[in-house]
């Protein structure tokens, strides 16, 4: 469960995080700070580290992407997309906890978080579990039957919110993926979706592989300009 994205921040706040900045923070000092509870110290921190060094260090950091208030998962999602960039840190984001955050923060609600993950999730290691991970999680979001009568407007809405975000962030392994059957099967259970922006992303995933021409061409027909266009 994430913490609430609005935080309002008082003057004497504001203050605190001016002085920290003006502090040097050692490395002990600052993953203590990634691991307690004050929200201005742990930006700070996040804000003040210089890299990764070991596999400790990554999941220390990783460890507050999520499950914290928003702008926490912000910095740090800005702080992973950088550090995943340069080569010479990628081999500390192993691990399947790790993995298990990453594809979790993919969902967040702040698109700024998802979008910065999904980015550089191309560069975790171990890539075939990473890949086969999302696919497995696409096909059991999609394979769940719901029960409109058991479930709010809001859970439907999740489905999808969840499912657009994970069809995003396929379009990142595409070519590396297209000839897995759980590819084929995710293509086949999405190219049609009642919502267009579902059927875009489909679009936006097949106009980076070489074969379904099938759906292809329904989709190039599709009554929706944002999904049509894509494969044009």
């Amino acid at each position: 469960m994430e913490k609430e994205y609005f935080v309002l921040y008082s003057p004497e706040d504001m203050n605190k995080a001016y002085s920290l900045m003006e502090c040097e923070f050692p490395r002990d000092e600052i993953f203590a700070a990634l691991s307690g509870d004050d929200d201005i110290k742990k930006q700070i921190a996040l804000i003040k580290l210089d890299g990764v060094k070991s596999v400790d260090e990554a999941k220390m950091l990783t460890s507050v992407l999520t499950g914290q208030h928003g702008p926490v998962r912000e910095i740090c999602s800005f702080r992973i997309n950088e550090f995943l960039k340069d080569e010479n840190e990628r081999e500390y984001f192993c691990g399947a906890d790790l993995r298990e955050i990453f594809l979790n923060a993919l969902n967040d609600i702040i698109p700024t978080v998802a979008r910065n993950i999904l980015e550089v999730i191309k560069f975790l290691p171990e890539q075939e579990i990473v890949q086969e991970a999302l696919l497995d999680r696409i096909l059991t979001l999609d394979d769940y039957v719901e029960d409109e009568t058991l479930l709010s407007n809001h859970e439907i809405i999740k489905k999808t919110f969840k499912l657009y975000w994970y069809l995003e962030t396929l379009a990142e392994f595409a070519k590396e993926v297209e000839y897995r059957e759980k590819f084929a099967k995710v293509i086949e259970k999405s190219y049609n979706h009642e919502d267009y922006t579902i059927r875009e992303k489909v679009s936006k995933i097949l106009s980076k592989v070489n074969d379904f021409a099938e759906y292809k061409d329904m989709l190039k027909n599709d009554t929706n300009p944002y999904v049509s266009t894509i494969l044009k």
